[in-house]
């Protein structure tokens, strides 16, 4: 949304000449500082900053949570980005009969982290679930809703404008060839950066990073988490 402002309206004297809305938003009330300085460094030019009451919130601040000192869980639970990378596991994407795509590797591994994040206190309806392909959206429903029906489980695009204390997002792409078979509309930058903010406390990106990264703009999110975040391989899972 901020991106989308600067293009159309830019942040100069021509533009304010003309009446239009100049300025973008500089300082975000929504998630913890270290997702806002990824978003801020890929597609603001550093811009956008983080206010003081929500740059360390996390989940064990959360009411009904584990703290800090009680959760059994790892660090990897209570982080504000986590990568689980499922590069060699031989968890390979697959097409529907509708022709979009899911992987029913990722699928397993989401179940068994908002399973992690719900046994440590975080509620159903403060958890997201977010993929690009309506595909893997139709497979998580069926494999978490029954047992969890409040979870909230949608494509990117159908989340726009929403929010969650936790976020998973699957980015199902994950090809035998690595990647050169291209990533598709998954490498729309734009799309990324609305399922990774929407996370107010953690981020969960469940992905193949040999496959993914053929996209630079996912490379730099995969290297942001890699440096600032935690990282673990999906046969931990």
């Amino acid at each position: 949304m901020f991106a989308r402002a600067m293009e159309l309206y830019g942040d100069d004297d021509s533009q304010r000449e003309l009446g239009r809305v100049s300025r973008m938003l500089r300082v975000q009330y929504r998630m913890h500082k270290l997702i806002a300085d990824w978003a801020s460094q890929a597609l603001y030019g550093g811009a956008l900053q983080t206010a003081t009451n929500v740059q360390s919130r996390t989940l064990a601040q959360l009411t009904g949570c584990l703290d800090e000192e009680e959760d059994c869980f790892g660090a990897a639970s209570n982080a504000a980005l986590l990568l689980i990378d499922t590069t060699g596991c031989n968890m390979h994407e697959s097409v529907n009969a509708a022709g979009s795509r899911f992987n029913e590797g990722e699928a397993q591994i989401v179940r068994q982290h908002v399973q992690t994040l719900l046994d440590m206190g975080v509620r159903q309806e403060q958890i997201a679930i977010i993929s690009p392909y309506n595909g893997q959206v139709e497979l998580l429903r069926s494999a978490l809703l029954p047992d969890a029906p409040h979870l909230e489980i949608r494509s990117v695009d159908g989340f726009q404008g929403g929010e969650r204390e936790a976020v998973v997002l699957s980015l199902v792409r994950s090809s035998a060839r690595g990647g050169v078979d291209g990533i598709g509309f998954l490498g729309d930058n734009r799309r990324l950066n609305v399922a990774v903010t929407r996370a107010k406390r953690h981020c969960c990106v469940v992905c193949d990073s040999g496959t993914v990264s053929k996209s630079p703009f996912i490379r730099g999110l995969v290297d942001w988490i890699e440096e600032h975040g935690e990282t673990r391989a999906a046969l931990e899972f």
